[in-house]
């Protein structure tokens, strides 16, 4: 299967800005490979490729002020090349959005971006725990308001420091139309968010709580394998689903 596929590339940058230049991320009608910073710079920009692959534009060019175009407090400027992917227009590796970028989160991601199949994006409040993380580090004081840049055909895993904030953002993930929403917990931490979700006017019967394998343990390391293993699952379940079948002679 083949599509049409935006590459927006940094190809300069002045001041402070959350990426530096030769950052590069790729879009398609319904999903997105890579990240160049998140916040309204991504969403913008994002928003500007899916425009072009709907108006038949292969190439555009800008220079973008974070702070008077997007109101990002890093203040600083970027030029951005967008540029119709057309040496391999192949489907983006399938992304992956993990909310937490503590010992488990950390773990999933290193996991997952060592097998090659996934693409992978780490969300966290706290700089210093994203420096070395594996996948592309997204720094968000509020990890909520990313929800909206995150890919249709995303799995997403939440599992921060806080559980308001796990709460806050599977209520948020729940009113998008995101292919999976994984949540870390015990059984009494899911029957809280069951409750609680409910009376936020959220059905959480799309969260899959608890994430991994618990066969397995509850190591990050071991908890990771779990996740692996069933997203590998998944992936070959929908490999063969879609191919056609064989008529017999």
């Amino acid at each position: 299967m083949t599509q049409k596929v935006i590459k927006i590339s940094i190809l300069s940058t002045k001041g402070s800005t959350p990426r530096n230049s030769g950052t590069t991320m790729q879009i398609t009608p319904t999903g997105q490979s890579g990240t160049i910073g998140g916040g309204q710079l991504e969403l913008q920009a994002t928003q500007k490729a899916r425009k072009m692959l709907s108006d038949g534009q292969t190439s555009f060019e800008e220079v973008i002020t974070l702070g008077a175009n997007c109101g990002q407090c890093c203040g600083g400027q970027v030029r951005l090349n967008y540029q119709e992917n057309t040496e391999s227009k192949a489907v983006p590796k399938s992304p992956i959005w993990i909310f937490g970028a503590g010992h488990v989160g950390r773990a999933i991601a290193a996991t997952l971006s060592s097998i090659g199949r996934f693409d992978v994006t780490v969300v966290d409040p706290r700089q210093d725990w994203l420096l070395g993380v594996d996948g592309a580090p997204m720094l968000a004081q509020d990890p909520v308001a990313t929800i909206p840049l995150v890919p249709q055909d995303a799995q997403i895993f939440i599992l921060t420091h806080s559980h308001d904030l796990d709460l806050t953002l599977c209520h948020a993930a729940l009113k998008r139309d995101i292919a999976g929403i994984h949540l870390i917990g015990s059984a009494t931490k899911w029957e809280r968010f069951k409750r609680r979700l409910r009376a936020m006017g959220s059905e959480p019967s799309r969260i899959i709580c608890p994430i991994g394998d618990t066969r397995l343990g509850k190591e990050p390391t071991e908890i990771a394998l779990g996740v692996a293993h069933k997203l590998l699952i998944d992936q070959a379940a929908t490999i063969t689903e879609s191919q056609p079948t064989k008529a017999i002679a």
